[in-house]
């Protein structure tokens, strides 16, 4: 064989080889990823019980990022949670919690927490095996870096940092000092901001200078129908119990950004993955199971004796006060449990009964369903001819209305149950100053 035909054959291999390299480094480059946010799900691993339209769940999850990825080919999902994660309310929150960092892993979840997840301390570490994400916590990760664009060695990339927030309230300005100090230090690279922020400290964020795409945040009951846009940065809060997601599309070309947020409920016409589900449906068994039996035993010892009355056996002196109390939410409030399933949880039915855990509810003989009148006035065993006690303000109802669960409560809501007035006032609508 020649010199000429062997240096030919050497050079045409050898561009055959630079070829290959060039194609690797361009299939490995991410010039375009999808985020699939969900949070504030607090344990709840399957869809809600709702009468109207169930959504939510583990199981529709799998569905959705199935679905995104075959209408995405080429573009890597994933999935991002935020919090509130887990629960803390439950008998059975360990089981419920594994289940949930199990899931977690499976999917390759990125995991952001907050404060209440940060409360159970080194369970947090039984209960997902993987990297959890909380900036300024020094016990955490703070942000995940995406490097995207470029696919050539001399090409133009970007950097994609996803910074992880949880606000409290002595906290907010120590995140804003925390992104001015990220912005600064990486004046050429993008943000997305994920966690638990105020709408106030969203606004604070987007004005200060860096080129943040997105905020996809929870706060308090705070939920946008759709993204909202203000000075390039798109805001996003969900909500409801780990019932609604969004997805953020981020692509970087020729230097330049983009990003495209869709928010939705993971509602009933998504199928459920059925092998999800049925793991799920196993654990809620458990759950159920072990919530039953504390139930059954707590109405064989409340049974046994007569501290409560019921809210029945106060209608004919007091006709009218019961009937106000029939039309307030009080009433339905055990009822209402249904909705999430946990109408027998014993950490929810201290608030949504009667004396439950003081001789109360459950009992067969005694119907304590519902807020009634003796969760105010106390146990109506010596009533009457005893008084009943009657204390003025919001005193008696800061024990279930706390900040946590009711943040919008105030001394406006006392009109929706006043029964004080002979003459039932019929000018009650929208409180000023609540959100309803």
């Amino acid at each position: 064989m020649s010199k000429i035909i062997k240096s030919v054959l050497f050079i045409s291999a050898l561009i055959i080889l630079i070829a290959v390299i060039i194609s690797l480094q361009i299939l490995k480059s991410e010039r375009k990823i999808i985020l699939f946010v969900t949070g504030d799900t607090e344990g709840y691993l399957i869809p809600c019980g709702c009468r109207t339209s169930p959504s939510g769940g583990l199981s529709r999850r799998v569905t959705l990022m199935e679905k995104i990825s075959l209408e995405n080919k080429g573009a890597k999902i994933y999935p991002v949670e935020i919090p509130d994660v887990f629960t803390d309310r439950n008998p059975s929150k360990d089981l419920i919690n594994r289940t949930m960092g199990d899931f977690f892993e499976r999917m390759n979840y990125i995991v952001g927490i907050g404060e209440r997840d940060l409360s159970l301390k080194e369970k947090l570490k039984e209960y997902y095996k993987g990297d959890y994400y909380l900036a300024l916590n020094k016990d955490f990760k703070d942000e995940f870096v995406f490097e995207m664009g470029g696919g050539l060695s001399f090409t133009k990339k970007g950097r994609l940092h996803l910074l992880f927030l949880c606000e409290t309230e002595d906290f907010s300005s120590s995140l804003e000092e925390y992104y001015k100090k990220k912005v600064a230090e990486n004046k050429n690279d993008a943000f997305v901001i994920l966690g638990k922020v105020s709408p106030k400290l969203v606004e604070k964020l987007v004005s200060e200078k860096g080129n943040l795409l997105a905020v996809i945040a929870t706060w308090e009951q705070t939920t946008t129908s759709l993204p909202q846009k203000a000075m390039g940065s798109w805001a996003v809060f969900l909500g409801d119990k780990g019932r609604k997601y969004a997805t953020l599309e981020v692509s970087y070309y020729g230097g330049k950004w983009e990003a495209w947020p869709e928010t939705a409920y993971i509602d009933r016409d998504i199928a459920p993955n059925e092998e999800e589900e049925g793991k799920i449906t196993k654990v809620l068994d458990e759950v159920e199971k072990k919530n039953r039996e504390i139930i059954e035993k707590m109405k064989v010892e409340n049974s046994q004796q007569t501290l409560y009355s019921g809210s029945s056996s106060c209608k004919d002196c007091h006709k009218g006060p019961y009937e106000i109390w029939q039309n307030s939410n009080h009433f339905s409030a055990t009822k209402v449990l249904e909705i999430d399933h946990q109408k027998n949880n014993p950490e929810c039915l201290i608030c949504h009964s009667t004396g439950f855990g003081s001789g109360g509810y459950p009992n067969d003989k005694i119907d304590l369903n519902g807020i009634g009148c003796e969760s105010c006035h106390g146990s109506g065993k010596n009533h009457p001819p005893q008084k009943m006690k009657i204390e003025k303000g919001t005193k008696p109802c800061l024990q279930c209305h706390t900040k946590r669960d009711s943040p919008f409560f105030n001394d406006g809501f006392l009109l929706l149950i006043d029964h004080t007035s002979r003459k039932k006032n019929k000018n009650i609508g929208v409180i000023v100053g609540v959100q309803n």
